[in-house]
């Protein structure tokens, strides 16, 4: 019963840590393109002036 218990949670572990490590590609993408986006509407307001 113990290995069998060990066996279900392994895969499930690594899931979690494929999660967490795509959930922080994603904020990181996400934050590339908000700080992109403020530094062109930054080049922008300088342009008008």
């Amino acid at each position: 019963m113990y290995k069998r218990k060990e066996r279900l949670t392994a895969p499930s572990s690594f899931f979690l840590v494929f999660l967490l490590n795509l959930d922080h590609k994603i904020h990181l993408l996400l934050a590339g393109e908000i700080s992109r986006a403020l530094m062109f509407k930054k080049k922008k307001r300088l342009k008008n002036k």
